[in-house]
């Protein structure tokens, strides 16, 4: 599929529309029926265009490994479940009003690492059957149990390590191996439900309990209703709050401003 393919369908939108204009300015019996017609023209050029678009945005915006190699600076390492991977932001729950439109067509992972990668390349480990990366973090692929080897490597160089917070094995086993290592002062957990908003207080005192249980990391007492938790070197957990219920995706944005700057930037 060629980027020429979207611009055909908004040519044909935009045909769609020029149909309606001319109807509305013809004084013949037939305007109505041109009316109509122009109007279901512009209507499957525009359909037609965005899910074209939203299919080829994983060739047309996804980093390049070559550029990250070549960045001096230090890499960002999001983790998260593979099923997070394409959930929207649409209909979570999170007010569009005050948010831009074409941000409600955008994963969780898509808006973070657009603030998150003008400071340096961010990486993920990819899902190994997925057929094309997600627009997001420059996947990594790695065959088999290998990937946790790599996973420490990452770790041990990385100046930030971004989770989103999830009971799955696989993040568990991710936040016992940034424990053991020593790089919890640079982690920050994301604590974002399947809602689009922050945790609420049972979902938050239930994954709390499970760090504590079963990895010994202790969380903010009252932490629920917050975007991020940093765990400070030599200092207590902190909870960088929302302002539920009425959080937006601009709010999420400008705590990840605050949170990297408790990261002095990371740059």
């Amino acid at each position: 599929m060629r980027a020429g393919s979207v611009y055909v369908w908004l040519i044909v939108a935009l045909v769609g529309g020029a149909l309606v204009f001319v109807a509305l300015a013809s004084s013949s019996p037939l305007g109505g029926a041109l009316g109509a017609v122009g109007m279901a023209v512009s209507a499957v050029g525009a359909v037609a265009a965005a899910k074209m678009f939203d299919t080829m945005r994983p060739h047309l915006l996804r980093p390049r490994l070559s550029e990250a190699q070549a960045d001096p600076r230090a890499p960002k390492v999001f983790l998260r479940s593979f099923l997070r991977d394409s959930e929207r932001l649409t209909g979570h729950g999170i007010p569009a009003s005050s948010d831009s439109f074409w941000d409600r067509y955008w994963t969780l992972e898509d808006l973070l690492c657009r603030e998150l990668a003008a400071t340096g390349p961010v990486v993920a480990i990819g899902r190994p059957d997925e057929k094309l990366p997600q627009v997001g973090a420059l996947r990594l692929y790695v065959d088999g149990e290998n990937w946790r080897p790599v996973l420490k490597d990452l770790l041990d160089v990385a100046s930030l390590i971004v989770v989103r917070a999830d009971s799955s094995a696989g993040v568990l086993w991710e936040l016992s191996a940034i424990r053991e290592g020593g790089h919890l002062h640079k982690c920050t957990l994301l604590l974002v439900g399947s809602d689009g908003l922050p945790m609420g207080q049972a979902d938050y005192l239930h994954f709390a309990k499970i760090l504590e249980s079963q990895l010994g990391i202790e969380m903010p007492v009252a932490g629920w209703n917050s975007w991020y938790v940093v765990f400070p070197r030599g200092a207590a957990a902190e909870a960088l709050a929302s302002k539920k219920p009425w959080s937006t995706r601009s709010e999420l944005l400008q705590v990840t401003r605050t949170m990297l700057q408790r990261f002095g930037g990371v740059s």
